[in-house]
């Protein structure tokens, strides 16, 4: 398929159920419906029936509304009012929202309302994104069940119960995107807590099985933060930081791309001394060499 995978999945959840694509300017009195019964695992693999559903919804979209799906702005604490967002979805301008720091009810009531908001406008149903990795999601949510950091479990079973436990309240709050797990290794101390990487043979499968039960779930899960953060020279929250050399961390990828996760988030992290990936002095999110060369050649 010729679209944006940001496009791609945000269709993948008007697919769970019967659905309404709205139309055209020209043609508001007409209604697209599609019954599917599509699942996420579908999404990565060529698929015809696929390719036609989601060719009808997107034949049925002005061309603001196809780009509004690869915008996704947050709210909440640090995040923008609610307020910006209730008028970004009458513009039509978004195809979703981050929560970003807030109360599960808080969240749960706002997501709620946009999708009233969505209805009402005849925009399409929104990914909701939350950064719920097992180490920051009772800090960035507050009132969700409790579970331990990633560098706190102890064997791939934990693993599996604590995504569970967290795509259960996701799913509550009526999050369908989850910005997790980190796949880094652990050294530095931006990463250290966040990853299963303090013991490196557990990042992929420990990662796998995250990602596994995530998705089994109906939620997007997301391999974060590429190329790598983990060997990096400090915090990207700070300032840009540099991959100095060899990208040792992005071997983590391609196993965790054969076993089905179907995001990832690319690292505001510059690359210098590699002829190959160099990015120029500028953040991986900005440069074109790296990221399109890697995917290209892998």
């Amino acid at each position: 398929m010729k679209l944006a995978i940001f496009s791609i999945l945000n269709i993948a959840f008007l697919f769970n159920s019967c659905a309404q694509a709205p139309q055209k300017e020209a043609k508001k009195k007409e209604v697209v419906i599609i019954q599917t019964k599509f699942e996420l695992k579908d999404f990565l693999t060529d698929n015809p029936d696929l390719d036609e559903a989601v060719n009808k919804v997107f034949a049925n979209q002005d061309d603001t509304a196809i780009v509004a799906q690869l915008l996704m702005p947050a709210v909440g604490r640090l995040g923008q009012e609610k307020s910006t967002i209730d008028q970004h979805i009458k513009e039509r301008i978004i195809g979703g929202v981050l929560m970003l720091n807030g109360t599960k009810e808080g969240f749960s009531a706002w997501i709620k309302d946009f999708e009233a908001q969505n209805k009402t406008c005849g925009n399409l149903p929104f990914l909701y994104s939350a950064d719920a990795e097992p180490s920051l999601v009772n800090r960035k949510i507050m009132g969700s069940s409790l579970v331990k950091k990633a560098n706190e479990l102890q064997s791939v079973e934990e693993v599996m119960a604590c995504a569970e436990t967290i795509s259960k309240d996701l799913k509550h709050i009526g999050i369908n995107y989850n910005f997790a797990p980190v796949v880094d290794m652990s050294p530095n101390a931006t990463v250290g807590f966040r990853s299963f990487g303090a013991v490196p043979a557990n990042i992929i499968p420990w990662s796998g099985a995250f990602i596994t039960q995530t998705q089994d779930n109906g939620i997007i899960a997301t391999a974060k933060h590429f190329p790598g953060h983990g060997l990096v020279s400090g915090d990207t929250h700070k300032a840009l930081q540099v991959i100095d050399g060899e990208l040792k961390e992005i071997q983590n990828y391609p196993p965790l791309i054969g076993q089905g996760v179907l995001s990832i988030m690319v690292a505001h992290i510059a690359v210098e001394n590699n002829p190959k990936y160099n990015t120029l002095g500028l953040p991986s999110t900005c440069s074109k060499p790296s990221l399109r060369t890697y995917l290209k050649m892998n």
